[in-house]
């Protein structure tokens, strides 16, 4: 019996000897395969950890330009409030010139009407002491060519005539203000400080007012320029601390002012600012002038009034 199991087990154990080629060979195989896969799978291991590594150094330089466009982002941040500053300085600076135009535009307005008031008052001055000359000379000739009696046989209108003629006076001035009058009190005399002409030197220009030399019959003539565009000005023409005429002035503009005066000996007459604060206007522009038209010696009284 235990022969015959014996003689069984050897085409067993023959069959076994004769697969173990085919399996130590599958064996080889799988381990073969098994290396490979391991290399794969390490091959890959290797290029994910040098991909990591890429998008790592990929990271800091994004992080880095972050950083740098965040720096130039809050430069121009601060370029750009400083332009925002500086355009509302220049937006103040364009309205200070806009308005700086505005009232130089105005002043050469003024200044136009200034010299045209002034062609004028020279007109009517120049008419005047033509028509003095005039009456002068046709006054001369009567009296020579009708011949003059003596003057116990004059009558004594003709007596009184002939002594104007011998003492009559030559009377005359004119003066402008040099440098702008500002901030004048009230009642405040205007002294026209530059004196042109001033013929029987009966103004001062210190003072700013006229003294008569003599009695007789005074032409005055005034032109005031106002010194800011944006205030009323009032200005009055004094005899003997009395109001003859009123001058009023506005946005920058000029006035002018006429009277005839009767004046005696001595009168006084000047040019009163009455509003206080005002600025009045120089280099010129604001002038006073006055004549004798006619010598006499009648009581003072106001002709141009």
């Amino acid at each position: 019996m235990y022969l015959n199991l014996y003689i069984l087990k050897i085409p067993v154990f023959m069959v076994v000897i004769a697969i173990l080629p085919d399996v130590k060979a599958t064996n080889e195989d799988k381990t073969v395969g098994t290396d490979a896969f391991f290399k794969t799978l390490l091959n890959r291991l290797e290029h994910l950890e040098d991909r990591d590594e890429m998008r790592e150094i990929e990271n800091k330089e994004l992080k880095h330009r972050v950083q740098v466009l965040e720096s130039l982002a809050t430069e121009q941040q601060i370029q750009i409030s400083n332009l925002e500053e500086t355009l509302g300085k220049q937006n103040i600076v364009n309205r200070q010139l806009q308005d700086r135009v505005i009232s130089l535009e105005n002043r050469n307005k003024a200044r136009d009407k200034l010299q045209t008031d002034l062609k004028s008052q020279k007109k009517r001055i120049q008419s005047l002491e033509s028509f003095v000359r005039i009456l002068k000379t046709e006054r001369q000739h009567h009296e020579d060519t009708r011949g003059l009696p003596d003057a116990a046989e004059r009558p004594d209108s003709e007596v009184q005539r002939i002594q104007r003629r011998e003492n009559e006076m030559n009377v005359a001035f004119f003066a402008y203000l040099t440098n702008h009058l500002v901030n004048p009190g009230v009642h405040q005399i205007i002294a026209f400080d530059h004196v042109v002409t001033n013929i029987g030197n009966a103004y001062n220009a210190h003072a700013g007012d006229f003294r008569a030399p003599v009695a007789g019959t005074y032409v005055f003539a005034t032109t005031l320029m106002a010194g800011d565009v944006h205030l009323i000005y009032h200005f009055i023409v004094m005899h003997n601390g009395k109001s003859v005429s009123n001058i009023y002035l506005v946005n920058g503009g000029t006035a002018s002012q006429e009277v005839v005066l009767q004046l005696n000996q001595g009168d006084d007459v000047s040019i009163h600012n009455m509003d206080a604060g005002n600025k009045l206007y120089g280099s010129g522009y604001s002038t006073f002038s006055g004549f004798l038209l006619q010598q006499n010696y009648s009581s003072p009284v106001v002709v141009g009034k």
